[in-house]
């Protein structure tokens, strides 16, 4: 794996928790099964939830960044496949910024930098996506 794919791969699953729990705390909905177990058992052993939802997040990222490779080789030729990575990309910068915005006064330098660094790859991507689409529309 090359750094800027594991950087991608960690800040997907900062982003992706982060996400998760915005939503919960937001919309006051309930997590996944296996998340609530993880969660429950991190008030009696700490270190064990801890890893528990550390693995749950590190799954679900990795499953994403499958997806999105697939799309990326898709997305080549395909109009409904660039336009989905497209709209998951928004949906990244969108999560990031509600985060940012969430952790304004309490996040530290090193969330703010990989936040950043997350959007601006993800401008990248999606810029990259624009111009397949255009591409693909012959436009």
């Amino acid at each position: 794996m090359t750094l800027e794919l594991i950087v991608q791969v960690l800040a997907g699953a900062v982003v992706l928790g982060l996400g998760l729990w915005l939503a919960q705390r937001r919309y006051r909905q309930t997590f996944p099964r296996e998340l609530d177990e993880a969660l429950r058992i991190e008030e009696s052993d700490p270190a064990l939830g801890q890893l528990l939802v550390d693995q749950y997040f590190m799954r679900g990222a990795a499953h994403e960044d499958t997806a999105r490779k697939k799309l990326w080789e898709r997305a080549q030729e395909d109009l409904d496949a660039a336009n989905e990575l497209r709209r998951r990309l928004s949906d990244d910068l969108e999560a990031d910024s509600l985060i940012q915005k969430d952790f304004k006064r309490s996040a530290n330098g090193d969330l703010t930098r990989t936040l950043e660094m997350s959007q601006q790859s993800t401008r990248e991507q999606i810029a990259r996506l624009d111009e397949m689409i255009a591409r693909i529309r012959g436009t």
